[in-house]
């Protein structure tokens, strides 16, 4: 079971405002590449390199997940609509949609290392079409986040407040609709950690996954020698029945 941390949670918060100290230029919201180990953060904060806020174009719903979240500690309730579609360049785009219904609020949201492992995310961001709660100065009422974070080890998050600023999904708030355009081809349910600074929770998602669709079963020896049976009787069948007609 994947949980998140407060000490995730610090150090999360800690690397952005890192990042954010050392640019004194901002970056257009556009689409750019999320690599591994970096963020993106909402034009809103104005600080760092912007994700996107415009949903790309999307292909055929592949699948989607609605799942309600499992408590761990705390009152984090709620539900995230996880979801895969084809996209243009002949990947996967999957994006993630929050609930919250609970006394605590949704602040971060985290898939553990893994999944994006040599997944390439082209396009990272979220389409301001959710309802929150304002934080403090610069803050949203929209339900973007203040940041999206690729890991290292092929993980991503998603966090709305940091300390006082950004915003709020509180009980009754959903969040906007985020989206990761990948050049992944499958995809897997894997274990989604939630979490305020003091309560968690978790939830299962649909994510990348490396491994191939499973291939058409073959059948057993003896359902060919059967099948291998049927045919002959059916070809002796019809031989015999000309026979009589001529």
């Amino acid at each position: 079971m994947t949980t998140i941390t407060r000490k995730h949670f610090l150090t999360g918060t800690l690397c952005l405002l890192a990042i954010a100290g050392l640019l004194s230029v901002t970056s257009p919201a556009s689409a750019a590449i999320l690599s591994p180990g970096t963020s993106q953060t909402n034009p809103d904060a104005g600080v760092g390199t912007f994700y996107s806020t415009t949903l790309p174009a999307l292909g055929a719903l592949l699948a989607q997940q609605v799942t309600p979240f499992n408590q761990t500690s705390g009152n984090l309730t709620g539900s995230v609509t996880s979801s895969v579609y084809a996209n243009a360049g002949g990947g996967l785009t999957f994006t993630y949609q929050f609930t919250s219904t609970g006394s605590n609020e949704l602040v971060r949201a985290t898939i553990a290392d893994g999944p994006f492992a040599g997944i390439t995310i082209q396009d990272a961001g979220s389409d301001g079409s959710g309802s929150s709660t304002p934080a403090g100065v610069p803050n949203w009422i929209d339900g973007d986040p203040f940041f999206i974070e690729a890991t290292v080890g092929g993980g991503v998050a998603f966090q709305w407040r940091v300390f006082s600023t950004g915003t709020q999904l509180n009980n009754g708030d959903v969040s906007a609709v985020v989206f990761l355009e990948t050049d992944a081809q499958n995809w897997q349910l894997v274990t989604m950690g939630l979490s305020d600074s003091g309560a968690t929770a978790d939830a299962q998602v649909l994510a990348p996954s490396e491994a191939a669709p499973p291939p058409a079963p073959i059948p057993e020896p003896a359902s060919l020698l059967l099948w291998g049976g049927l045919a002959s009787i059916g070809l002796a069948l019809r031989r015999r029945a000309r026979r009589r007609t001529a």
